[in-house]
């Protein structure tokens, strides 16, 4: 094992209980050489990781979370763990440290925000570093929408297709959930005793499925591919409906998510 200064900048821990180990994000990270800001530090490397603490039992799992969410934004913390290729296993929490000249910078430059306009839309998109994508909002029939690209180069022009035919799209979307997911509401609603609609009398059509479900968010992603998702209005207890397609062979699948 080997002692890192990890800097931490989102508050992305999360545990497992069945398993009493918890895991937090980094964004970068070095060898601890020495706290001694005059001795030759190792380059600090930007690559986000995950890391993994391990606890022995109940009591330590929840010991290390008193410890763990403690840990703050933009935070360098220093650990002792072993390194594999995307992870930081078998970590222990050692200590808070005070950050070199080089982390703040690193830590200042990552919490610049990085906004990409699209010229056509008179959008903006704004990089979400945690999750890499460039995220933004449209008004759909007077809701916000949320809308992620993991590419702006490459999905830029996929979002300005469906810019163009959005309203078509979205109603199409509708209809095919409509068709792929009714009769899994027929089933839902048996069970549904606080829904105000009474289904025993009126059951749900698809007519109905297709009007009720409410565009909420849509995610662009590889391939040509995209995801509009739904709110369910109450079908599925508030669980999103999500329509998966892609540019040029239409809608692959729909689900209840």
């Amino acid at each position: 094992m080997n002692e890192y200064r990890i800097i931490i900048t989102e508050k992305s821990l999360s545990g497992s209980p069945d398993y009493f180990s918890w895991s937090i994000n980094c964004v970068a990270y070095r060898k601890a050489r020495s706290n001694d800001k005059s001795k030759m530090q190792d380059v600090l490397t930007e690559y986000k990781q995950r890391i993994r603490f391990q606890c022995e039992n109940k009591n330590h799992y929840d010991e290390m979370y008193d410890t763990l969410s403690k840990i703050q934004h933009n935070s360098v913390i220093l650990i002792s763990a072993v390194q594999t290729e995307n992870c930081f296993e078998q970590a222990i929490f050692i200590e808070m440290l005070t950050p070199f000249a080089d982390e703040i910078t690193f830590i200042e430059r990552y919490n610049t925000p990085v906004i990409v306009s699209d010229i056509k839309t008179g959008m903006m998109f704004t990089l979400n570093k945690q999750f890499d994508c460039y995220e933004g909002k449209i008004i759909h029939n007077g809701e916000n929408v949320d809308i992620s690209l993991d590419n702006i180069k490459c999905n830029m022009q996929n979002w300005h297709h469906i810019m163009d035919d959005l309203n078509n799209l979205v109603t199409a979307a509708c209809v095919f959930a409509a068709n792929e997911l009714t009769d899994l509401a027929i089933d839902w609603s048996d069970v549904n005793d606080n829904d105000e609609h009474n289904y025993d009398e009126n059951p749900i059509t698809k007519d109905e499925f297709a009007r009720r479900i409410k565009l909420q968010s849509i995610s662009l992603s590889p391939n040509n591919n995209y995801t509009f998702w739904f709110d369910d209005d109450g079908l599925f207890f508030g669980h999103d409906v999500s329509v998966d397609g892609n540019i040029e062979t239409g809608f692959s699948d729909a689900r209840m998510e």
